[in-house]
């Protein structure tokens, strides 16, 4: 009896279930990424960190620190507020970066020192302002956790210096009126910066930040003259000088183009 092979469908062939697909590897993200330009406000409080003013003069007993015995110095505190704009670029766990901030300073100093002797009464008086000031840092940074970012910063500072320095003598049993000597510097002075802080990123865009910065400028010199009417006075001459040194703490908003 011949034989015929009859082919099988489909249906008569074993069933083997297909494996479940693997699902592609996820590499998990490193979080927040500080790469990119940012600009923002800060605010804080700035403190005058020398009392240091020193006197010299033309004659050997006037105009100078031993005779003066000291000076009493007030004030050199108050607000600043500013802007600032800068890049960041992210290395793995390390940022690095750069800043430039301008800022309005309310910080006035004032110094003063007397002396008598019984035929004379002198004082001299010096005051010194930061109207505004400005740095260019780099910034070296870590992160720690995701979002949140220390940093230490440093670089070039500049500001603006309104001074005045007058010294007043008093001749009473002469019968005369004060003779007085006076001097002035208004200038712009550089220096430099160093400080550190700590920025937390609230969104993708927005991040807040503390910061405290030391600030050293140049001194200030100022060389005071003789107002009066007396020849032989007018020769001389003082020379005051002071530190121009101050911190500030801050705190600041950016945002993250």
């Amino acid at each position: 009896m011949a034989m015929f092979a009859v082919p099988a469908s489909a249906a008569d062939l074993p069933f083997t279930s297909q494996p479940a697909p693997v699902p592609a590897f996820t590499t998990v993200g490193s979080g927040y990424n500080w790469t990119g330009f940012y600009a923002g406000v800060n605010a804080g409080y700035g403190w005058n960190n020398s009392d240091d003013v020193s006197v010299s003069g033309s004659e050997g007993f006037f105009f100078n620190d031993a005779a003066f015995g000291g000076f009493n110095t007030t004030g050199g505190d108050g607000f600043t507020g500013g802007a600032q704009v800068g890049y960041n670029y992210q290395i793995g766990k390390f940022v690095v970066g750069a800043e430039a901030d301008i800022n309005y300073a309310d910080q006035e100093t004032k110094s003063f020192g007397s002396l008598g002797s019984g035929i004379f009464n002198e004082s001299l008086e010096f005051r010194s302002e930061l109207e505004w000031f400005g740095t260019v840092r780099a910034r070296v940074g870590f992160v720690p956790v995701d979002r949140f970012l220390v940093y230490a910063t440093g670089g070039l500072a500049y500001g603006s210096i309104d001074a005045s320095a007058t010294d007043t003598m008093t001749t009473a049993r002469l019968g005369r009126s004060a003779d007085v000597w006076t001097g002035t510097e208004s200038d712009t002075k550089f220096g430099w910066t160093l400080g550190g802080g700590a920025e937390y990123a609230l969104t993708n865009n927005v991040t807040l930040r503390a910061e405290a910065l030391y600030v050293d400028l140049e001194d200030t010199k100022i060389t005071g003259t003789y107002t009066g009417d007396i020849d032989i006075l007018a020769e001389d001459t003082f020379t005051a000088k002071a530190d121009n040194k101050f911190t500030v703490l801050r705190a600041g908003l950016n945002y993250k183009f």
